[in-house]
């Protein structure tokens, strides 16, 4: 089965730091834990992480024809593959093959975020 966002909502699957973070994964394997300070500090501000898996066919076209009265040069503000963060708790969670993901509005995309080693 395959998930597809309808309208203006977007597929978000969660982001976490042991995903991604490679002395995470070793540590994790050996039984060392990590306190998740991250999770903490995201949690506290009311904002959370996510990947775009699927934009739907409507995202972020509205904000656009308010802005500009047209779709001349549209172009989402986030596309699958992306790392966002969005309102902590917005959104529907949808279960698949023992995954969580989350639909979510377009307007609940407070930021395109970038990662770096620094």
């Amino acid at each position: 089965m395959k998930i597809a966002p309808l309208g203006h909502r977007i597929l978000v699957r969660h982001y976490s730091i042991e995903e991604r973070d490679e002395a995470f994964k070793k540590a994790k394997a050996v039984g060392i834990m990590i306190a998740p300070t991250d999770d903490h500090k995201r949690r506290e501000a009311g904002v959370d992480r996510g990947v775009v898996v699927s934009v739907g066919p409507d995202a972020f076209r509205a904000y656009h024809l308010n802005s500009y009265g047209t779709l001349e040069n549209f172009k989402p503000w986030c596309k699958p593959g992306d790392l966002i963060a969005f309102a902590k708790y917005s959104g529907m969670v949808i279960e698949q093959d023992e995954e969580k993901f989350l639909v979510i509005n377009d307007e609940d995309v407070v930021a395109n975020l970038e990662e770096s080693n620094e």
